[in-house]
């Protein structure tokens, strides 16, 4: 057609994996929720990039996000600070303001600043 405006099927790079490898890519990273793109990559053996295996699970409509690392808290520490906040869950905004937070440090468990990408 000449004049047309209309844009032309078929043209752009073909995907490189088929529907049923995408959802099947999708289940398997549901599935296995801690395991990042590179080893779902790694255990399918499919010839895929990691950014393609992240790309087929955001257009399935999920959201990417980095999985923090959690604060080291002991089995002997975890009822003294359920204990604390009981007894000080009622307490008014202005007792806040006379507590010293002298602490303030930030909890890392031997050096683990990394972060995983999904």
């Amino acid at each position: 057609m000449t004049g047309s405006v209309e844009s032309k099927r078929g043209r752009g790079r073909k995907p490189k994996t088929s529907a049923r490898e995408d959802t099947m890519l999708v289940r398997l990273t549901k599935r296995n929720n801690g395991k990042s793109s590179r080893k779902i990559v790694k255990d399918l053996k499919m010839n895929v990039s990691v950014l393609t295996v992240r790309l087929r699970f955001k257009n399935s409509g999920w959201i990417i996000c980095i999985q923090r690392n959690r604060p080291y808290i002991s089995k002997q520490n975890i009822p003294k600070r359920l204990a604390f906040a009981k007894q000080h869950i009622l307490k008014d905004s202005q007792f806040q303001e006379y507590v010293s937070w002298s602490d303030g440090s930030k909890y890392e468990l031997f050096g683990s600043r990394k972060s995983e990408k999904l």
